[in-house]
């Protein structure tokens, strides 16, 4: 298992704060495309050249999560 990363994980739900509310794609912790449905991300991932990502919800409204 990796050590954690404090300072990198403060980084990483920072950037996702943008994302408030939407879907997201995801490649090794980076953002990869975003939007309103998985169908519309999904397009916009494959379109940019990515085939393997993960899906993820950003919850809206002060939700804290840990990475």
């Amino acid at each position: 298992m990796e050590n954690f990363d404090e300072k990198e994980a403060l980084k990483q739900a920072k950037e996702l704060q943008r994302y408030e509310g939407k879907v997201v794609a995801l490649v090794d912790n980076k953002v990869v495309a975003s939007g309103e449905s998985v169908e519309e991300v999904a397009k916009k991932a494959e379109e940019a050249g990515y085939k393997r990502y993960t899906f993820f919800l950003v919850p809206s409204g002060k939700v804290r999560f840990a990475l």
